[in-house]
């Protein structure tokens, strides 16, 4: 019986909250903050993994492994590996 009145109360709250336009356009603004940073952090993610990867390229050249097969073990092609050595 308690947990079907708290679960009424939640129900009501959400709907007076749901009608509310201010704290729908913050709710709007807080979701889309969060996406935005989301984003953020992946862009960030993909941006490390890319200089990983150029610094791998680098080094595996540096210690002799030919360009074909640092370009394999990067799983990149040829044509990416001479460019990042030519940076």
């Amino acid at each position: 019986m308690e947990k079907e009145s708290i679960f009424k109360q939640e129900i009501e709250d959400w709907e007076r909250l749901r009608n509310n336009k201010g704290f729908l356009r913050y709710y709007e603004a807080k979701e889309k903050a969060i996406k935005d940073r989301i984003s953020e952090i992946e862009t960030a993610e993909e941006k490390a993994k890319e200089r990983v990867k150029k610094q791998l390229v680098k080094n595996m050249i540096k210690v002799g492994i030919s360009t074909e097969n640092a370009a394999e073990a990067a799983g990149i092609s040829i044509e990416e590996v001479n460019e990042i050595l030519q940076k």
